[in-house]
C-alpha cells in the first residue's frame, strides 16, 4: 500500500519542479546559463531587458524554451515586468515525424519596445534563416540571434553602445623578442623566393642529366698492336652503271669474192662423179634448221670494176 502511494507522489514531484529545464528543448542547460549571463551584461551596461521565447512543436508534443538576462528558464513577461525597455526574440518552430507527409517549418521575429529593433534589422545580419530553425543546428541559430540583440539595441538607438572591456596590460619591462626582426619583404615574399630557387635548381639539374645522357661514351684505348688491323680494308667500290640488253651482232662488210675466169685454151674441169648413195643408212633426226640471221644494216661498198683490157693470168 505505501508502494502505491510513493508512485504518485514522484509523478507530482516532477510536475511541482521548476521550468528550468524547459530550455533542454533548444539548448543543453550550460549554453543556456552561459546565453542568460550574457544578457545579464548588457543589461548592467545599457539598461534594457533582453529575453528570447522559442515554442516547439516537437512532433506534437508543445515545449518551450524560454530564458532572459534573469536567468536561463525565466520569461521576460514574468521576471521583466518592470522593465521601462525590453527586446526579445521569438520563434515558433514544428517538427513533423519522419511517417507524416507534412514538412518541418519555422518562423521568427524580434519584439522590442517603441524605436527598438526589428526582424529586418536581424536579417541584415545574416545570421538565422528559417531553414537553419528546421535543422539540426538550430541551437546555434537561436544563440546568435538572441547575443546579437543588445547590437542591434544600440544601432536602433534604443540603448547606448557597450564598451569593450580593455585587454589587461602585461608587465613588458623585463621582456624582451623572443626572435630577431625582420623586414616585411622576407616575411611575405620568402616562401615564393624559397620555390623559386627550388624549380631552378631542379631545372639545372634536369639540363645537365640530359647533355650528360646525349653523349656517347668514349672508347677505351688499348695497346697500339690491338689499333692495327689484321686486313686492309676494302676500298669503297661504286657499283656500275647498268648496261643496255645485248642486241643481234652486227656483221661486218666484206667484198664478194672473185672467181677467175676460165681460160680459152684451158678445158673445163671435169665435173666430179657424184658418189653412191649408202644402200642404208640409218635415221638420224633432223638437223636444227639454222636461224636466218637478221640482215645488215650496213649498207656495202661498192667494189672496184674490173678492167676489161686487162686479162685475168696477166
Amino acid at each position: 500500500m505505501s508502494r502505491l502511494l510513493v508512485i504518485p507522489a514522484c509523478a507530482l514531484a516532477l510536475l511541482a519542479a521548476p521550468g528550468a529545464a524547459a530550455a533542454d528543448v533548444i539548448f543543453d542547460q550550460a549554453d543556456a546559463d552561459e546565453l542568460a549571463a550574457t544578457l545579464a551584461d548588457a543589461y548592467e551596461a545599457q539598461g534594457v531587458c533582453y529575453g528570447w521565447s522559442v515554442a516547439v512543436d516537437n512532433e506534437g508534443v508543445p515545449q518551450t524554451s524560454v530564458g532572459s538576462n534573469f536567468g536561463a528558464g525565466q520569461s521576460l513577461q514574468d521576471a521583466g515586468a518592470g522593465c521601462a525597455k525590453t527586446v526579445e526574440f521569438t520563434a515558433s518552430i514544428v517538427w513533423t515525424p519522419e511517417s507524416s507527409e507534412s514538412e518541418d517549418s519555422a518562423s521568427y521575429g524580434v519584439s522590442s519596445s517603441p524605436g527598438g529593433p526589428t526582424v529586418d534589422d536581424l536579417d541584415d545580419l545574416e545570421i538565422i534563416s528559417e531553414g537553419g530553425l528546421e535543422g539540426d543546428d538550430v541551437d546555434v541559430d537561436v544563440y546568435k540571434a538572441v547575443a546579437a540583440l543588445p547590437l542591434l539595441a544600440a544601432d536602433t538607438g534604443l540603448a547606448k553602445p557597450m564598451e569593450a572591456s580593455p585587454a589587461p596590460e602585461a608587465d613588458s619591462a623585463n621582456e624582451q623578442p623572443t626572435n630577431s626582426p625582420g623586414g616585411d619583404f622576407w616575411r611575405q615574399s620568402g616562401m615564393q623566393i624559397l620555390w623559386g630557387a627550388l624549380i631552378l635548381a631542379a631545372a639545372v639539374v634536369f639540363g645537365w642529366y640530359v647533355v650528360r645522357s646525349s653523349r656517347r661514351p668514349p672508347r677505351p684505348i688499348g695497346p697500339a698492336a690491338e689499333q692495327i688491323p689484321d686486313r686492309p680494308s676494302e676500298p669503297f667500290h661504286q657499283p656500275p652503271a647498268p648496261r643496255p640488253p645485248p642486241g643481234p651482232p652486227a656483221r661486218a662488210w666484206s667484198p664478194p669474192a672473185r672467181r677467175p675466169e676460165p681460160r680459152q685454151d684451158q678445158e673445163p674441169a671435169p665435173e666430179p662423179a657424184p658418189e653412191p648413195a649408202p644402200e642404208s643408212a640409218p635415221e638420224s633426226a633432223p638437223e636444227p634448221r639454222a636461224r636466218p640471221r637478221p640482215e645488215s644494216t650496213v649498207k656495202p661498198e661498192p667494189g672496184p670494176e674490173p678492167d676489161s683490157r686487162t686479162r685475168p693470168d696477166e
